[in-house]
């Protein structure tokens, strides 16, 4: 469809292939849904249906003013030999509009037109009611003599259907899944009439189902109708298709309060009462919520089913949720027929664990061997070679498998070497076309980041790679591709090492790690948190996360939840805690105007900012970082910029630039600082009055704490850290250091928990106080 209300023009956009290669020639049409016949008609097309016979293409569609109101519903007879065959640029068309529910006057909404499967001397379309009923409506197109196709309809009595609930899902969130009218076209096939559509579940009426009706549509009379629900569930957007024997296939999106929208299909056999078991097509994989501010959570449409002609396959395109807010659709292949012989189908061509930690991760993926022919398949053996996969399959062969069974296979991986590693699935059995299922995993190691590197990552103008940045000069060294040009930030875990990736939409984001070895990061988890434009860890190791927003958020990776913090009342570029002070900062995020190179601080329990200062220089910071002496550093420039690594001073913000990266597309940066034993900032001598040595921060504590003393007058310090029985097991200070207070910050990562002292010496000055360390 094409529509432009500003022009109040509307089309129906066709493309026809002139043979079976859908790689070659096509035939591309525009056909205006503004007009009836060849006069302009003021209105819009909507939400076409298509369908066709032998003769002709049936396009039906709602037709809306451009001012938004509904007027009627339409229905388009095209020629296919106009489409197929013609030489010219023209096509003829025949309409109907206006069209009324057959024996009253008001007008319809929403007709369906008939996919005709074997010929027929009539062309169908059906209309069913967004309301409860108990009738369908049937249209009936024939052409006269003149070749003009005159329109006639007739009344389907039916079994009463409801209007379906509304469906829900995990979380809360009610999905907008339609009425009871019909979302996908019905289907006619030697005589009869096949449709599926929404209703609500007799049996558990705050549930929907799907009500199926198959009706001679001659006679306008049921033939059969059958509903199929299961408890706690709701389907809805039904697709159906019927095979040469009569076995139909439906698919349908369902949801439950326990389940995310996933992709199903259910079969019934020919002369069959009763259904199969629904089978699932593909899991929902998180919730679905997006209005785009109107109100309504609508879901799509977007199903379909179709048969193949040559073997009488039914092959699928289903929706369900593939991540947090974004739908997609599956495509899947079943068979209600089964072939000549013994023939084997396997539920995938391709095992792909994707990516999986060294000795650290495994994953299993089981394979369904289905039997889709008419004799018995007997299995004599399945082999593999590679050490890095387990086949857990029967526990001694052959293994039969008869008409239309299965048999669950499931290969596990557990890598124990890094690299691409591979594999093939060879199944001996009586099938007389051989199956060679391809297995696949890169296996890595996550190596730490080395203490005191700077790591970055570029976008795609740099191809998304990573870089180690000189301290000393602000030069580039390439480390290897990241594995995307998409991240938003990186940063180094203050305990482990490991350095962090974060990708983020609209729709949710993602938390990677890095092999610091090959500068590749890999996924880890998907989170909740959208549109995330910076993080930072604090110095207890945990995640902070700032989207876009300005709103930041704890995460907590152990429970993969995110915990929103407090707003913070700055647009804000990066941010970055003190490894001593644990104060966070941030770099304002300003691309007009002045002020563009500010820092601050920024109160976590309320999101306030305080001024620091400003570089100096106009240049916008793209992210900013503290060494393990507590001195600060960022990454100045704009996106377009080549980006200049400079020295900041905490105090006042003022920066000096050390050298240019050369990289114009970066993004971010990472730095683990090591052991961090070292004196924090001095504040000034002025304002001290007398030796002090303060309370820690936190006490207790685990497994870090800070450490905060006063000097009125410099000179050399001693700054120990004792256990019970007296013994020494850190010394943070020993040397000559300047007047003023100071933080010192305590790792006591390889220490047990208890009572541990710290005590100040000075030529003047001797303190000690406790501590408590619980782990």
């Amino acid at each position: 469809l094409d529509q432009n209300d500003a022009a109040q023009s509307g089309s129906f956009l066709i493309s026809v292939s002139d043979d079976s290669n859908p790689l070659g020639t096509w035939r591309n049409w525009v056909i205006p849904s503004s007009w009836n016949g060849n006069n302009f008609a003021g209105n819009w097309g909507d939400y076409q249906g298509v369908g066709y016979d032998e003769e002709s293409l049936l396009i039906t569609a709602n037709q809306f003013s451009f001012a938004g109101y509904f007027d009627y519903a339409k229905i388009r007879v095209i020629k296919k030999s106009d489409l197929y065959y013609t030489t010219s640029d023209t096509c003829k068309w025949y309409d109907f509009w206006s069209i009324s529910f057959p024996g009253a006057s008001g007008r319809v909404f929403n007709i369906r037109p008939v996919i005709h499967q074997s010929p027929s001397d009539t062309t169908y379309l059906v209309h069913i009611p967004y309301y409860t009923g108990t009738a369908y409506a049937v249209y009936r197109i024939m052409y006269g003599q003149d070749g003009v196709p005159p329109l006639n309809g007739s009344v389907l009595s039916v079994t009463q259907f409801q209007d379906p609930p509304q469906a829900a899902q995990p979380g809360g969130a009610v999905l907008e899944s339609s009425g009871p009218e019909l979302t996908n076209e019905p289907v006619f096939r030697d005589g009869h009439i096949w449709l599926a559509h929404s209703t609500r579940n007799p049996t558990s009426l705050s549930y929907s189902a799907v009500r199926i009706c198959r009706f001679d549509p001659k006679t306008v009379q049921v033939v059969e109708q059958m509903t199929f629900g299961t408890a706690n569930k709701w389907y809805f957007y039904p697709a159906i298709m019927s095979d040469k024997n009569g076995n139909i296939v439906f698919t349908a999106s369902r949801s439950g309060l326990d389940e995310y929208v996933s992709a199903y299909y259910v079969g019934k056999a020919s002369g069959s009462t009763s259904f199969t078991q629904p089978y699932l097509l593909k899991a929902g994989r998180g919730p679905y919520n997006k209005d785009y501010g109107s109100g309504r959570n609508r879901w799509g449409d977007y199903l379909g089913i179709s048969i193949d002609p040559a073997g009488e396959s039914f092959w699928m395109m289903s929706e369900y949720v593939a991540n947090p807010h974004n739908w997609s659709n599956w495509i899947g292949e079943v068979r209600m027929m089964p072939l000549q012989g013994a023939s084997l189908k396997t539920s995938t061509a391709f095992l792909d664990f994707k990516t999986l930690e060294r000795t650290k991760e495994r994953d299993t993926i089981t394979v369904q061997l289905v039997n889709v022919g008419s004799q018995p398949l007997v299995v004599s053996a399945i082999g593999k070679s590679n050490p890095n996969f387990q086949l857990l399959g029967p526990a001694t062969y052959p293994v039969t498998i008869n008409s239309f069974d299965s048999l669950a296979v499931k290969v596990v991986c557990n890598p124990q070497v890094t690299g691409l590693l591979k594999d093939t699935l060879v199944i001996d059995d009586n099938d007389a076309v051989a199956t060679r299922i391809p297995v696949v995993v890169e296996s890595y190691d996550l190596n730490p980041a080395q203490p005191q590197k700077i790591f970055a990552v570029t976008g795609a103008t740099n191809s998304g790679n990573t870089y180690s940045i000189n301290k000393s000069s602000g030069e580039s060294t390439l480390i290897g591709p990241s594995g995307s040009n998409a991240f938003v930030a990186i940063k180094a875990h203050p305990k482990s090492a490991v350095i962090y990736g974060v990708k983020t939409s609209v729709d949710g984001s993602e938390i990677w790690k890095m092999d610091a070895n090959t500068g590749k990061l890999f996924i880890k988890k998907a989170i909740d948190v959208t549109e995330i434009n910076a993080a930072a860890f604090d110095t207890s190791g945990t995640l902070y996360l700032l989207s876009k927003r300005n709103i930041i958020y704890r995460f907590d990776e152990v429970a993969n939840t995110s915990t929103r913090v407090d707003s913070v009342k700055s647009s804000t570029a990066a941010i970055a805690f003190d490894p001593f002070t644990n104060l966070l900062y941030g770099a304002i995020y300003k691309p007009l105007g002045s002020g563009k190179d500010q820092l601050y601080r920024i109160n976590l329990g309320t999101g306030d900012t305080i001024r620091v200062g400003n570089l100096g220089n106009g240049k916008p910071l793209r992210d900013i970082f503290f060494d393990e002496s507590g001195s600060m550093f960022g990454f100045m420039g704009s996106p377009s910029e080549v980006a200049s690594l400079v020295s900041i001073n905490k105090g006042s913000g003022a920066g000096s630039v050390i050298g240019s990266t050369g990289l114009a597309g970066f993004v971010s940066s990472a730095y683990y600082p090591g052991v961090i034993n070292s004196i924090g900032e001095s504040g000034s001598a002025q304002i001290v009055g007398t030796y002090m040595l303060y309370d820690n921060y936190p006490n207790p504590f685990n497994p870090s704490t800070v450490i905060r003393y006063a000097l009125p007058v410099a000179g050399n310090v001693e700054l120990k850290v004792y256990n019970t029985l007296g013994e020494k097991v850190a010394e943070l200070v020993n040397g000559f250091t300047p007047a003023g207070e100071h933080t010192v910050q305590f790792d006591a990562t390889g220490l047990t928990s208890g009572v541990y002292f710290y005590e100040i010496k000075t030529r003047d000055f001797r303190a000690m106080k406790k501590m408590v360390l619980v782990k």
